[in-house]
């Protein structure tokens, strides 16, 4: 399969344990300025600049809940509660050369 252009205005789906993931993919120029903004004397403090690309790039979900099994239509502001292993998952996707191989990536 050919590698297709990173557009920002593309939506890929993922699921993972039931819930949908709506993301794009990260522009290599996105990726370099988050990366600068969270390097302090030559160390990147890799969560916050994780946590940042998948707040730019994470454009929605369906079938996420809360602790109570509530509901939790998408905020931003909610990605830094996914787990972990959600979290990887997802900025694996978000760094992929291809939406389509980035959606069979973990099928």
């Amino acid at each position: 399969m050919p590698v297709s252009i990173v557009a920002v205005e593309e939506k890929l789906e993922h699921s993972i344990d039931g819930s949908k993931f709506i993301y794009r993919r990260i522009l290599t120029e996105e990726r370099g300025q988050i990366l600068d903004a969270n390097t302090m004397q030559g160390k990147v403090d890799d969560r916050n600049a994780v946590l940042q690309m998948l707040e730019l790039c994470l454009k929605g979900w369906e079938n996420l809940i809360d602790a109570a099994g509530n509901a939790l239509d998408f905020k931003t502001e909610y990605i830094r509660h996914l787990p972990e292993d959600v979290l990887s998952e997802l900025i694996g996707l978000i760094g992929a050369s291809s939406g389509k191989r980035a959606a069979d990536r973990k099928k």
